[in-house]
């Protein structure tokens, strides 16, 4: 890979319910979004056989085997607003005891078949979706629920090298503490262009690629709007192809499953235009952790 063609990147959440826990109950998250591991393996099975490569942005919780695994890795110093986590696992109002039982707040499965596939990236979406936003959210819990999530993944195997946060919200401490920990990537928030250069983010550490646009899903009364969206994104693919620069296209996992069949669709006709860029342009694919392995700051 060299940087005069610039890169098309694609990045993932993959949080399930824990994406989606401060604004459902999990009876009512599965009821409204009830393809959403469907919607993981269709999204695997078109990456595998397009061959596109991409970063997934996990939460560390579905990672968690079991419950009795939840309930001895999760930091001792959690926030306010997640210190009923550990009550729910323990009091067994989080129900079930595995992914079996529980799909939706469990799915190492789904994280083993991603990580087996060709060109996919494990990365993380901190342990437990942390939200830096709340107010005693601070150094202590920070530094506690990012080592929970290297830890848990490397225990299964997985090592970890991009980070994301919830809503692309960080701040200077938590890129301290990714670089603390070896994370050498960081998905950043979206700039005021969609289409950038490489060189416009080399100097940051850890290496921060920044979204160019999340791909909307479609509802019953937005069919027209996401349409213009979708030309809209292959303008901008096109453009950044044609002058050898980056496009980080990213995707929520629970908001997208909900109509399946057409955002699927949607996502192909993407990855299509992709390929064609690919093909006259030289345009290149890579996850986030290879950009950051060729063009991150060095240890």
């Amino acid at each position: 890979m060299d940087m005069k063609h610039g890169y098309f990147l694609l990045s993932i959440d993959l949080g399930l319910y824990w994406s989606a826990s401060d604004q459902y109950r999990l009876d009512d998250f599965e009821r409204e979004y009830p393809d959403c591991r469907k919607l993981i393996k269709q999204v695997l099975k078109l990456t595998s056989k397009m061959d596109i490569k991409a970063t997934w942005a996990v939460v560390g919780l579905l990672m968690a085997k079991d419950r009795e695994e939840v309930l001895h890795v999760a930091p001792r110093h959690l926030p306010r607003y997640q210190r009923y986590l550990k009550a729910e696992f323990h009091d067994h109002r989080i129900p079930g005891e595995n992914e079996q039982d529980s799909p939706f707040t469990y799915g190492l499965s789904l994280v083993k078949k991603i990580q087996s596939e060709p060109g996919q990236e494990i990365g993380s979406l901190t342990f437990s979706h942390f939200n830096s936003e709340s107010p005693d959210a601070n150094k202590e819990t920070l530094w506690a629920d990012l080592q929970t999530a290297v830890f848990l993944a490397q225990k299964h195997e997985l090592y970890i090298k991009t980070m994301s946060f919830p809503d692309d919200h960080y701040n200077l401490d938590m890129l301290n503490s990714c670089l603390g920990l070896g994370i050498k990537c960081v998905r950043g928030r979206p700039r005021e262009k969609a289409v950038y250069a490489l060189q416009d983010v080399l100097d940051t550490k850890p290496l921060a690629l920044p979204v160019s646009r999340y791909l909307k899903p479609y509802s019953s009364f937005n069919f027209v709007s996401r349409r213009i969206d979708s030309f809209k994104i292959k303008r901008e693919m096109t453009q950044a192809a044609k002058e050898g620069k980056i496009y980080h296209l990213a995707i929520r996992d629970f908001e997208f499953s909900n109509p399946l069949k057409r955002n699927l669709k949607q996502l192909k006709g993407l990855l299509s235009h992709y390929e064609t860029l690919k093909k006259q342009y030289q345009w290149q694919n890579a996850s986030l952790g290879e950009v950051a392995d060729l063009y991150g700051p060095k240890n």
